[in-house]
């Protein structure tokens, strides 16, 4: 289904380029309700969005509900570190901050006029140029009785541009008000969508938003752990790690073949562990990129290069992407469509990260590189310390598993900053 590519992280945070590189394949094959762009359309968005086709830089903030006062002196400012700790680490701020469902703990108006809350958060978009998703709040009129569960879309410079009101609600509960139209935003990148959660699993919502062929859509989440939380046991950290991946693997399946189809990028940010599954994902036509762990606070960073969609014979598609991503050392597609739909992905390159200290009670990473023993697992990494010791970083499990006292052969060496190693597959 998808072939693992493995290599040394480079100076972006993004692998190196293999010695025999091999440019990643189209997918295979297309959901027949899936709309296409034609030449003619690529060319009139390139004359009508100033940027259509640059890389977009996009951020998700795994953060906690947080609610009264709190939100108010504290919400805006926890945007703005991260936003901060992004550029620190990344050496540029997002175009796109996205924050989990929830996020905004209040009830009230979805204007910056009456809603503090609201209004903090816009004055960060403005302070840092970004588009802002603000998660979810619970939009309440003032002399009527109906509730909904509302994303708010803030521009570059502090404004509401979208409103979008949750449409499709787990059990078919009654608890909140439906909206009744898609969340469409414009940007300079091309069009955008917001769909709120469980909105996302409704097929024809999902067909009906990307009918309107947008570059990206952002889904606010609350992947609830509920009951299955785990908080006791000897294992409890290696318990909770593998729940927190099969959620991603789970999850990620749908929209990995959403992505793969359409063209069309998903940004999933989630409620952290243990108010949430922390299964926070960012997922394009050939890549997904997961983030860290479940723990609240965590952010992942990502580059989305829209690809272009165009029509093929037969209303068939070809998915192309505009800036071609870095070459990964790939398996071909199978030649056959797979039973499963959600498995006719084409090749696709999941990346996970483990971030490690790099100065630990006065020892130091002064290396990294993979693990080339033969006939161990691939994903492995051997972060070497200046006193000699050996660390095995399993990225594919996204754990760090005991210290072992001989050295492994290992290859491609890179230098470790006193930051630490960002260390990927």
């Amino acid at each position: 289904r998808r072939a693992n590519a493995s290599s040394a992280p480079g100076p972006s945070g993004f692998g190196n380029t293999s010695s025999t590189p091999a440019p990643a394949p189209s997918p295979t094959r297309a959901a027949p309700t899936t709309p296409a762009v034609s030449e003619e359309e690529l060319a009139a968005r390139a004359e009508r969005y100033p940027r259509y086709g640059e890389a977009m830089g996009v951020l998700v903030i795994q953060d906690g509900p947080r609610g009264g006062v709190f939100l108010t002196t504290h919400g805006a400012s926890a945007v703005d570190r991260a936003i901060d700790a992004c550029l620190e680490r990344q050496g540029a701020r997002p175009d796109f901050v996205i924050l989990p469902e929830g996020w905004m703990n209040v009830m009230g108006t979805a204007d910056l006029k009456s809603n503090e809350a609201l209004a903090s958060i816009a004055q960060v978009a403005a302070k840092n140029e970004v588009y802002l998703i603000a998660g979810t709040m619970l939009e309440q009129n003032p002399s009527q009785p109906e509730v909904y569960c509302t994303s708010v879309v803030i521009s570059r410079i502090g404004e509401i541009i979208a409103t979008y009101r949750k449409r499709h609600m787990p059990g078919g509960g009654e608890t909140f008000a439906k909206g009744d139209s898609p969340g469409l935003f414009e940007t300079e990148f091309g069009p955008c969508a917001v769909m709120i959660c469980y909105d996302a699993e409704s097929e024809e919502l999902v067909q009906e938003t990307l009918s309107a062929n947008p570059i990206v859509v952002f889904n606010p989440i609350h992947i609830s752990t509920g009951a299955s939380a785990i908080t006791t046991g000897v294992n409890v950290g290696k318990a909770r790690r593998s729940q927190w991946r099969i959620a991603c693997d789970s999850i990620g399946r749908r929209f990995e073949w959403l992505a793969a189809t359409s063209g069309c990028a998903f940004v999933r940010c989630d409620q952290p562990y243990p108010v949430g599954s922390g299964s926070s994902q960012i997922t394009t036509h050939n890549t997904t990129r997961r983030i860290e762990g479940d723990t609240s606070g965590l952010t992942l960073y990502a580059l989305i290069r829209p690809p272009s969609v165009v029509r093929g014979a037969q209303g068939t598609k070809t998915i192309a992407p505009m800036d071609p991503t870095s070459e990964w050392v790939l398996n071909p597609a199978p030649g056959r469509d797979r039973t499963a739909k959600e498995d006719n992905v084409g090749t696709k390159v999941l990346q996970r990260n483990l971030a490690v200290s790099s100065d630990v009670d006065g020892d130091r990473i002064i290396s990294a590189a993979f693990v080339a023993a033969h006939g161990l697992p691939k994903g492995l990494l051997a972060a070497v310390w200046a006193s000699g010791r050996v660390q095995v970083l399993d990225v594919a499990r996204t754990d760090v598993d005991a210290t072992i006292k001989c050295r492994l052969p290992v290859n491609g060496a890179v230098p470790v900053g006193t930051r630490g190693a960002y260390l990927e597959e």
